[in-house]
């Protein structure tokens, strides 16, 4: 679709280069009329018909909708069960942002040690005389191979 498009807007902008150029002087100046004629034309138009907006809106007293709208917000923010709601909403806010707040400094807290005061269980540990948990699993795996696992189904 878009290479169509381009290809076609290409084509409009070379046939128009072409016109323009094999056009005279007088006829520029006829098109150049016609154009601006136009637009006073459609410019005209634009503010007949906003003038006919604002008519039918002082006809229809949409002012009157406006503070219809206004006075229904009011009452929605002047309604109990609406502030008990937003009452609840800012108190469930302020208990996460504090719990949040402690679980930071928890964490924070957990984060922040000091390499001298490490036990000795915490370390790792590598022992190159026993054998590698890789090497374990490669046993398991050969034992698995030439003793394969057997499946009973009960008899009926």
């Amino acid at each position: 679709m878009s290479k169509k498009f381009l290809l076609g807007l290409g084509a409009v902008a070379g046939a128009c280069f072409l016109i323009s150029k094999k056009l005279t002087d007088e006829q520029k100046d006829k098109i150049a009329m016609k154009v601006d004629e136009m637009v006073l034309n459609g410019r005209d138009t634009a503010l007949k018909y906003d003038q006919y907006a604002r008519q039918f809106i002082e006809d229809n007293d949409l002012g009157a909708l406006k503070d219809k709208v206004v006075q229904k917000a009011q009452s929605f923010s002047s309604d109990q069960n609406v502030s008990e709601a937003l009452d609840s909403l800012k108190k469930a806010t302020r208990d996460l942002k504090e719990h949040l707040e402690a679980a930071g400094q928890d964490l924070k807290a957990y984060h922040e040690f000091d390499e001298d005061t490490l036990d000795d269980e915490d370390e790792i540990i590598i022992n190159h005389n026993d054998a590698s948990a890789f090497s374990e699993v490669k046993k398991e795996a050969e034992f698995e191979k030439d003793h394969p696992t057997e499946t009973f189904y009960p008899q009926n």
